[in-house]
């Protein structure tokens, strides 16, 4: 596991990462606190808190996701932390996988990425929760036209995210996704994304 933390140009970080080793196998969470709102570097802290804690706590049968039973009580922690007058007024989107015997889940809320590592290639695994994929869908059923897609000021306004209240989107996977010999997980903020292309991480990739 390796991680890479900096605050960039904020005044504080407001990102928080945090890996655990759980009976149910290697836990990776990242939140990223919403610079746009008060107090994100609490939101997120507390998101991956919840996370670690609930971690020991859940069981679920067979191969279906636990993430999703953490990311719940998650939410639920941040939700009480902030009290009713604070909903919408701060919050954190959230990643995480869990790894166990080459096979992992992951789930994910809000607009950071996770990707794989595969053969030199990277995959982006989630979609990001943001109001340009409603725009996309109506523009297919020929609601709204193609162009406002890419003109629209909100298209990379948050649609969910933790802190919210009820989540309106969550993704993650119904059945564990195999891994092989050399493959990686990589759990990003925007401020990696944003700031450095594919291409240059592959080639930090390979060369560590």
């Amino acid at each position: 596991i390796g991680k890479v933390h900096n605050v960039g140009r904020r005044r504080n970080q407001q990102d928080t990462v945090g890996t655990a080793s759980t009976r149910l196998g290697v836990l990776a969470v990242v939140s990223d606190g919403m610079g746009g709102l008060s107090d994100g570097e609490k939101v997120s802290q507390k998101a991956v808190q919840g996370m670690l804690q609930a971690a020991g706590r859940v069981a679920v049968p067979g191969d279906e996701n636990p993430l999703f039973m953490m990311l719940s009580e998650a939410n639920e922690q941040v939700l009480k932390m902030l009290g009713p007058d604070q909903i919408y007024k701060s919050g954190a989107p959230l990643l995480a996988v869990l790894v166990n015997n080459n096979r992992f889940h992951w789930a994910a809320v809000g607009d950071s990425r996770i990707y794989l590592y595969c053969s030199g290639h990277l995959f982006q695994i989630n979609r990001e929760h943001i109001y340009n994929q409603q725009l996309i869908a109506e523009a297919v059923n020929k609601n709204i036209s193609f162009s406002r897609v890419n003109t629209d000021p909100q298209r990379d306004r948050l649609v969910s995210f933790l802190g919210m209240g009820e989540l309106k989107w969550v993704d993650g996977s119904l059945r564990p996704v195999e891994l092989k010999q050399g493959d990686k997980l990589l759990l990003m903020s925007d401020g990696i994304f944003n700031t450095i292309s594919e291409e240059e991480i592959i080639r930090i990739l390979e060369n560590t």
